[in-house]
């Protein structure tokens, strides 16, 4: 029992289990997870010290993985990567079907997850609140490598979130609001 608490405290400290204050509280960790998990109403993002240009190419983007637009904000071909590593390069004539926007790593796998992986995917797909950032994604279990250099925007859910279900989309920006690089950001315990 003892060795048990250990290692869920080490890992609630790591950020990679739900809160074993809960526990306390008379919920069960698995009720805590549950709840920490459910999504939040679906609605735009919201800027967390983000330049009004990268916020409303993030928006565009957001709006175009959920089917809200038809098109991307993108005019030149878009490099897509996977925890900072370019995977393939995505033209700008394919980039409006979001069934495009796929991509493998060589190898296969990734954050113990296998292909395909897909930003528009992520976003699409996840009901709640997205939060937008200026900061690269971090989290303690991802497997975020540096991708390339300029004016980045990083979208994720909002909320705490843990090695299992940690995600974030981060979107290179030109001068005149075009997405030019995708990252797409996992974790795994």
């Amino acid at each position: 029992m003892r060795t048990w608490m250990i290692v869920v405290l080490a890992l609630a400290v790591a950020g990679c289990a739900p809160d074993v204050r809960e526990e306390a509280r008379g919920r069960s960790a698995q009720e805590a997870a549950a709840s920490a998990s459910a999504p939040s109403p679906r609605d735009a993002p919201t800027a967390t010290t983000v330049t009004a240009d990268r916020e409303r190419t993030a928006r565009l983007f957001l709006r175009f993985a959920r089917g809200e637009a038809t098109s991307p904000p993108i005019d030149t071909p878009v490099n897509l990567y996977l925890g900072g590593r370019l995977t393939e390069v995505l033209s700008n004539h394919d980039a409006g079907r979001r069934e495009e926007w796929r991509t493998c790593p060589d190898g296969g796998p990734y954050a113990g997850a296998l292909c395909p992986f897909s930003a528009v995917d992520l976003l699409s797909g996840y009901d709640g609140r997205i939060v937008v950032t200026r900061h690269p994604p971090s989290h303690p279990c991802a497997h975020p490598a540096h991708g390339p250099s300029g004016r980045s925007v990083t979208l994720t859910p909002s909320g705490p979130r843990t090695c299992v279900d940690y995600w974030a989309v981060q979107l290179w920006v030109n001068d005149v609001g075009q997405v030019t690089d995708v990252n797409v950001v996992l974790a795994e315990p």
